[in-house]
């Protein structure tokens, strides 16, 4: 087989035995040096690695999870599918994956490590592990992970974290808030403007995160945002003082949060470099707005606040619209409605 593009989707019926063996007849047609883009989803809650070796040889803290799962006969045999998979640039991977130490993990553009449907403690990868991958794959430009990392070093502990000086995309939107640290403390972004895809906890306050999240955005010219939920206070304090490179923050499903309001009535929102902010499929209210025109007011190069499909909460939510805002007006022509997402252009999930 000479496709450059293999896209392989395993209903969720199928045992791993069976994704194996359809493997077993694929790749093997494949020539090596040819395939470049591989994409692989299995929907099950059962994990599974398809070329694993047997389950004495796995590491411990898979051994239990995942026994004689393997897709090659013979060393050879497992060999000879890491030469197809050794030319891969782009690997999209949801609930069923190459062994942590394939060559398919080697030389890679675009890497997406998703856990799917998978429990989070059978979607697990070693610290040790990932660190390899990262190391394998300098040149990456797009990262997407949602995978739990395990036996990790304290997080006092003294690292070097890896340059990925080519870094565009970090999407880390499914990781729990309180693990973002685990794996951000280990990637150091180059130059280049990196759009990040990110959520906060909606109960975390206007605080910053861990010192781990935080030594990661001050080693990272971060100009673009996307994050879902929370809450408009928690969203610009954060985003807007972690990240002083912001040009676009697009914040969707997220609503007002009348505790977390500094009690003063001067702009108390200000950003050197903030262009545009996006708010998508969220609750809008008068407190919204009125940090709203904070905002307006303490960002000197702001273009505009686009909102696109809103809802305005007043005595009953209803879509947001001109005629509910009485104080757009005072907003200026920087605030506009849109009937368009924007940001369904930026290519940030894997397809």
């Amino acid at each position: 087989m000479n496709s450059h593009h293999t896209y392989v989707h395993w209903i969720s019926t199928l045992t791993w035995k069976e994704c194996n063996l359809i493997l077993s007849s694929f790749l093997p047609k494949c020539k090596p040096g040819v395939l470049k883009t591989l994409t692989m989803c299995h929907d099950s809650p059962s994990g599974m690695f398809f070329d694993a070796p047997t389950g004495h040889r796995l590491p411990a803290y898979l051994s239990l999870l995942y026994t004689d799962i393997e897709i090659g006969d013979s060393a050879a045999e497992r060999a000879e599918f890491d030469r197809v998979l050794a030319s891969l640039t782009t690997l999209r991977l949801t609930g069923f994956y190459p062994f942590w130490t394939s060559q398919a993990y080697h030389g890679l553009i675009e890497l997406h490590l998703l856990c799917g449907s998978l429990c989070p403690d059978k979607a697990v990868i070693s610290e040790d592990h990932l660190i390899g991958i990262l190391r394998a794959s300098p040149a990456l430009r797009t990262l997407e992970f949602s995978l739990t990392i395990v036996e990790a070093l304290p997080s006092d502990s003294s690292i070097s974290p890896i340059c990925l000086e080519h870094l565009e995309l970090l999407n880390v939107a499914r990781v729990v808030p309180n693990k973002l640290g685990a794996l951000l403390r280990w990637i150091t972004p180059g130059l280049k403007p990196l759009q990040l895809v990110i959520d906060l906890d909606s109960d975390c306050d206007v605080e910053l995160p861990d010192n781990l999240v935080t030594s990661f955005f001050a080693r990272s010219q971060v100009s673009k945002v996307y994050t879902e939920q929370g809450n408009y206070e928690t969203v610009l304090f954060k985003f807007l003082n972690l990240c002083p490179h912001l040009k676009t923050l697009a914040c969707s499903s997220i609503q007002s949060s009348r505790s977390h309001i500094p009690e003063q009535d001067g702009p108390f929102i200000s950003h050197p470099a903030l262009e545009t902010i996006l708010v998508i499929d969220s609750l809008v209210d008068t407190t919204c707005l009125r940090n709203v025109i904070n905002v307006i007011n303490g960002c000197p190069v702001l273009r505009e606040i686009l909102f696109c499909g809103c809802d305005y909460m007043d005595d009953e939510p209803s879509s947001l619209c001109a005629d509910h805002l009485q104080v757009i007006a005072e907003l200026g022509p920087k605030v506009k409605i849109i009937d368009y997402d924007p940001t369904r252009n930026w290519g940030i999930f894997a397809s």
